[in-house]
């Protein structure tokens, strides 16, 4: 089935092609049929893995070398649940040779919560992609204290609230005027150039 559509000019005529290309990129992936992710991109593709696949940083770019990273990582790596990122919808980005659509997925493996990239080009009716970008987010088990893991509730409150009161002292503290002592005839004179003037 090809991604055929008259208009890629809207918001909603992106996401649609997007939207299809993933349920075919995702079913390809999931049932391991490197073949069929191989019909989904272009001869020329670029594909970037950030550790979700292999568990290293490379780029693979044409599609001899993208076929061996699927032949050696694929099946191991058992990437599924792919959707769309909602807080990134598809867009048209408009180019010299023609529009493309770049849009973000979200997917995961045993190990780790990931998201994804991919820029769409469109080949005699047919929607592939001419990027794609693979990457690990976060390590299941051990994952960043932001958004909704950021800690909440009394405890974390009351930690605020003495980290809060700690700085209120420590500002305080660093206003004291810290002075050396050295009795001398000029002694008062010394110690005044050394305090900061404060008002009353």
């Amino acid at each position: 089935m090809t991604l055929e559509v008259t208009t890629a000019g809207s918001v909603e005529s992106a996401e649609a092609v997007f939207a299809e290309w993933l349920n075919q990129f995702a079913s390809a992936v999931e049932s391991h049929a490197a073949d069929q992710v191989l019909s989904l991109i272009t001869d020329d593709c670029y594909w970037r893995d950030l550790l979700a696949l292999t568990w290293d940083l490379g780029t693979f770019h044409g599609r001899d070398a993208i076929s061996a990273l699927l032949a050696g990582s694929l099946e191991a790596a058992s990437l599924s649940d792919f959707s769309l990122d909602a807080g990134h919808a598809p867009r048209v980005v408009p180019g010299d040779d023609g529009d493309t659509i770049e849009g973000f997925y979200l997917f995961e493996t045993p190990t780790a919560w990931c998201r994804g990239v991919a820029k769409l080009v469109e080949i005699d009716g047919q929607w592939r992609a001419a990027s794609v970008m693979t990457g690990v987010e976060d390590v299941k088990g051990h994952e960043r204290a932001i958004g909704g893991r950021r800690p909440t509730g009394p405890r974390h409150l009351a930690d605020a609230a003495r980290s809060a009161t700690g700085r209120t002292a420590g500002a305080r503290a660093s206003r004291t005027p810290i002075v050396n002592l050295t009795w001398s005839s000029s002694a008062p004179a010394r110690v005044a150039s050394r305090s900061p003037r404060t008002s009353a």
